[in-house]
């Protein structure tokens, strides 16, 4: 399997779920419930930071989906998390 496709889908899955829970949109009721009743270690990689929720979504992903080694597994999910951070920089830089 082509690691940029995995790595893609992991990052396209966590940038548009952070997008549809940031304040003012459908989810952002989610967000807030785990903002204010999870402590942020847990809530960070479920919800509240982009770079972050590569390590469990990825790893949900990951091993759901395509599963090939653990090598591979810390190579993707690593990666899409700077690739969520790039993302995720741009999309904060097109609201300004």
């Amino acid at each position: 399997m082509n690691y940029f496709i995995i790595i893609l889908t992991i990052s396209l899955f966590c940038v548009g779920l952070r997008t549809i829970t940031d304040k003012g949109k459908i989810g952002y009721p989610l967000r807030q419930l785990v903002d204010t009743h999870l402590p942020v270690i847990i809530g960070k990689p479920l919800l509240l930071c982009a770079p972050c929720m590569s390590s469990f979504w990825g790893t949900f992903i990951y091993f759901a989906i395509y599963n090939n080694s653990i090598g591979e597994w810390i190579l993707v999910v690593i990666s899409a998390s700077y690739l969520n951070a790039l993302l995720w920089s741009s999309l904060e830089k097109l609201k300004c």
